[in-house]
C-alpha cells in the first residue's frame, strides 16, 4: 500500500505508521517524505518519533506544506501568544501548555474550570482569566481559532470514566492532538511553562 508521496509500504507498515501519528494530514506527508529521501523503515521513523518527536518533526517537509509540524505550532503558538486582548492570548498559550500534560483523552472544560479554583495554582495570566465568567472559554475558542485544539460537546455517556468522575456534569470536551501536545510540551517559551508542568 502506499502512503503520501509515492513511498511504498505493506498494509502493516501504513497502519503503523498512521497510527504513530494519529493520521494528522501533515505528520503523514512528512513520514512519507522523510522515508522517501532517507531510506529508513516505517517502524524506525515510529521509533525516531516515539523517542525524539520534536527533532522528527522538524524534518521531511513536503512541499504541498511549506513547513515542518513543528514549525507550525510554534508559529501559532507565538502568534497566539501576541493577541493582545487583556492577556487572552498568552492566557490561551497558557492554557495548551496545561492541557498538553494530560491525557490524550478529551478533557472536560468543567475539569479544568474545577481545577483551575485553587488559588496559585495556574499561571498568572490564566488564572486571573480563570476567575471571569466567560474567561476560559475564551482562551479555549483563541485556541481551536488557530487549530491548536477543538472542541465537542459529547455528553457523560460518551466521556471516557475517570472523565465522568471528575466532571460531575455534561460538559464540553477540549481536544488535542498527540502531536500537538507533543510539539507544545517542547516549547520553553511560553510563559508560565514550568508551573504548568507541575
Amino acid at each position: 500500500r502506499a502512503v503520501k508521496g509515492g513511498v511504498i509500504l505493506n498494509h502493516e507498515e501504513a497502519d503503523a505508521l498512521a497510527d504513530a501519528v494519529k493520521d494528522l494530514p501533515l505528520a503523514l506527508a512528512q513520514a512519507s517524505c522523510f522515508l522517501s529521501t532517507t531510506g529508513i523503515s516505517a517502524q524506525e521513523y515510529i521509533n525516531l518519533l516515539r523517542n525524539h518527536p520534536r527533532d522528527i518533526m522538524d524534518e521531511g517537509i513536503p512541499n504541498t506544506y511549506g513547513d515542518s509540524l513543528s514549525a507550525v505550532v510554534r508559529v501559532a503558538l507565538k502568534r497566539m501568544q501576541s493577541w493582545d486582548d487583556s492577556h487572552l492570548g498568552t492566557a490561551s498559550v497558557q492554557l495548551l501548555q496545561i492541557r498538553s500534560h494530560l491525557a490524550a483523552e478529551p478533557v472536560p472544560m468543567s475539569w479544568i474550570s474545577t481545577t483551575l479554583q485553587h488559588p496559585d495554582a495556574w499561571p498568572e495570566q490564566l488564572d486571573a482569566l480563570a476567575q471571569t465568567p466567560v474567561g476560559l472559554w475564551k482562551c479555549q475558542a483563541l485556541a481551536c481559532r488557530f487549530g491548536l485544539s477543538s472542541m465537542s460537546s459529547e455528553t457523560q455517556s460518551q466521556m471516557p470514566v475517570q472523565a465522568v468522575a471528575s466532571s460531575g456534569s455534561s460538559s464540553g470536551l477540549m481536544k488535542m492532538h498527540r502531536l500537538t501536545a507533543l510539539m507544545i510540551r517542547e516549547v520553553a517559551w511560553i510563559p508560565g511553562s514550568a508551573k504548568a508542568r507541575q
